[in-house]
């Protein structure tokens, strides 16, 4: 499923539309004979990649047990141990990035974690890694250690080869 043009559609949802869909989603993912074929898939002790909300990516984690509705799961980089309903846990390996189309402002659903983005603020740019993701804005932290919040319409990705830094440590965006 391409995610970017799932959203694309969305944008023009009602929020009525928005919740039928909601209804439609949760009776999908609670039903019993897709819970049991995902709970079948895979073994205790396989790894195995599931969705995070929080960073907005796919996380590794090991199989510690399953259930009959979640697995135990535990992360290969925080080491935390997470009961997932088996929803979360992306089976057949799909792409789950939505990506911005062509001038469009990015959004929450545009970004992770560990992204590398840029802003724009009196005349100078910044850029720096995305380090949570807010309501309203993205904090960011710069690699000489300064943080901000910056409002999402603000920002614009930065492909890794774009960037050096400077003397000063601050890193700024080389015209592509």
């Amino acid at each position: 499923m391409d995610f970017t043009q799932v959203m694309g559609l969305l944008k023009n949802a009602s929020l009525y539309d928005l919740y039928r869909l909601q209804v439609a989603l949760k009776n999908q993912m609670e039903d019993p004979e897709k819970i049991h074929q995902a709970r079948h898939s895979f073994a205790v002790g396989d790894m195995v990649s599931y969705f995070n909300g929080r960073t907005n990516s796919l996380s590794q984690g090991l199989v510690l047990e399953k259930n009959l509705k979640k697995a135990v799961i535990k992360d290969v980089v925080d080491n935390g141990t997470w009961s997932l309903p088996y929803c979360m846990i992306n089976l057949s390996g799909k792409d789950s990035d939505i990506k911005s189309q062509g001038r469009e402002k990015l959004s929450k659903n545009n970004l992770k974690v560990g992204d590398l983005v840029g802003f724009d603020y009196e005349g100078k740019n910044y850029s720096g890694v995305v380090s949570k993701l807010n309501f309203k804005t993205v904090s960011l932290s710069t690699r000489d250690s300064k943080n901000y919040r910056v409002p999402y319409g603000m920002l614009f990705k930065i492909m890794e080869g774009e960037c050096e830094q400077a003397v000063q440590g601050d890193w700024v965006l080389i015209e592509g």
